[in-house]
């Protein structure tokens, strides 16, 4: 997750190296949101996504979506800066974002976590259409997008809301023996250290959005993945790092969210009328 953090987002550039073939980058959804230099966070994803296509991964996660989009300020924010034509053509890109991918054949990376069926395969996955509206199609879309790790074995219903799921060690251990994998990697969790290894080491949350949603004392954290040249299993490094220095004209998190007292400020008028508007499509 990096939240619309656009100058926390610059500086991992800056740290790590630009994106190129010899330094592949994956983003792992939550690109958008809280933060409100989130079009500038999207723009510049898209942009390196569009010069390098086999070097650049984005996944998509629980807010690339409307609903949240309308909530958390980013719908707000393109409105006011852009219109509607080109919110819409945002969420259409949302709607193309692939769920997961697999890394070396070893690293199941998913913004959310596991799914309640315990027979699911990576073909599951693959065979998913996000625009289907059929039960188990849905059911699935959610698991992916919201569940999270627990340290209690089997299944059991998120305090994130009734239909959401935490899942334990034991659905972890199942899913990786079945699919042939060794480790899940994701994200939707802020973590006051920016990352949590969980279930012997075999799911890493990482979270990349420092002092999140300028309310928080979390680090963010990155997980370098390199392959021995032996072979074998990638190993994880952890990068840990701290928010950024804020410009001047720095813009504060929430301010294009009608839930916020501050978006009085920040929002215009006709943004203010099609957040009203749109708000009755959901």
């Amino acid at each position: 997750d990096v939240h619309g953090q656009f100058f926390d987002v610059a500086e991992l550039f800056r740290s790590l190296g630009q994106p190129s073939e010899e330094n592949p980058f994956l983003f792992n959804g939550d690109f958008v949101d809280r933060g409100s230099h989130s079009v500038e966070t999207l723009a510049t994803l898209l942009a390196f996504k569009v010069a390098l296509p086999s070097h650049v991964h984005l996944a998509r996660g629980n807010h690339e979506a409307h609903a949240m989009n309308i909530l958390y300020g980013f719908a707000g924010e393109v409105l006011t800066k852009y219109g509607r034509s080109v919110y819409r053509l945002f969420q259409t890109a949302f709607d193309h974002l692939p769920l997961t991918h697999v890394v070396n054949d070893h690293v199941l990376v998913v913004h959310g976590g596991l799914s309640r069926n315990d027979d699911l395969t990576l073909a599951d996955i693959e065979r998913l259409d996000p625009s289907a509206t059929d039960p188990d199609s849905r059911q699935l879309l959610t698991d992916l997008l919201w569940s999270d790790p627990s340290p209690q074995e089997g299944r059991h219903h998120s305090r994130r809301g009734a239909n959401l799921l935490l899942f334990g060690p034991d659905v972890t251990g199942n899913f990786l023996s079945r699919n042939d994998l060794g480790l899940v990697i994701r994200s939707h969790e802020v973590k006051e250290e920016g990352y949590e290894w969980a279930h012997d080491e075999k799911c890493l949350t990482v979270f990349s959005a420092p002092a999140y949603c300028d309310a928080c004392e979390n680090q963010g954290a990155v997980a370098q993945l390199q392959v021995p040249k032996e072979g074998g299993p990638p190993l994880v490094n952890i990068k840990t790092f701290t928010d950024c220095e804020r410009p001047d004209f720095y813009v504060p998190a929430m301010a294009y969210s009608m839930l916020s007292p501050i978006s009085t400020a920040y929002l215009t008028d006709e943004a203010r009328a099609e957040l009203s508007h749109l708000s009755q499509s959901l």
